[in-house]
């Protein structure tokens, strides 16, 4: 198991999108259940310096999951 992968949620992601069951899937990527609709998720994208976080929701079972990231990335980019 990669090291960033036991690495602690951000707190500004658990203040913003909810105690949800978090996971890192890459050192900047988040994914975590959206605790009220079945079969949504939140993906979220964070900066290496873990001052600004983006996110969205979109289907679990959604297709599209890499095109979410990489306009969360691109938002990220132009937010910092």
């Amino acid at each position: 198991m990669p090291s960033w992968a036991d690495q602690p949620i951000p707190e500004r992601v658990l203040r913003t999108w909810g105690r949800s069951a978090w996971s890192w899937c890459s050192p900047m990527r988040l994914r975590g259940d959206h605790p009220h609709a079945p079969g949504v998720v939140y993906l979220v994208v964070v900066d290496e310096a873990d001052t600004h976080a983006v996110g969205d929701t979109i289907n679990a079972d959604a297709e599209r999951v890499s095109e979410l990231y990489g306009r969360l990335h691109m938002r990220l980019m132009r937010d910092t």
